[in-house]
C-alpha cells in the first residue's frame, strides 16, 4: 500500500464483497432485477440507484456500529 487512496479503495472493495453477500438473495430476486429496466434518474436504473443507496447506508451504519446488515437489506428494496 503506497497511499491513503489505495488503502481506502481496498477497504471499499472488501466492504463491497461483504455487502454483496448480505444482499445476494435480494438482488437476484426477479422482481428486484426487473428494476434494471426502469430509470430512476437520466442515466441510472432504479436497480443501480437502490444499490448505491443501500451500499452507502451499509457503510455509514457499519462505521457507526449500528445494525448494518438490516440497514443494507432494507434500503435495498425501497
Amino acid at each position: 500500500m503506497n497511499s491513503k487512496k489505495e488503502k481506502s479503495l481496498l477497504v471499499i472493495n472488501e466492504n463491497r464483497e461483504e455487502f454483496n453477500k448480505i444482499v445476494y438473495d435480494i438482488i437476484n430476486n426477479p422482481n428486484v432485477s426487473a428494476l434494471k429496466e426502469h430509470l430512476q434518474h437520466k442515466n441510472t436504473s432504479r436497480f443501480e440507484h437502490c444499490q448505491s443507496v443501500a451500499f452507502l447506508t451499509y457503510l455509514i451504519c457499519k462505521k457507526l456500529k449500528l445494525d448494518y446488515i438490516s440497514a443494507a437489506r432494507r434500503s435495498n428494496v425501497t
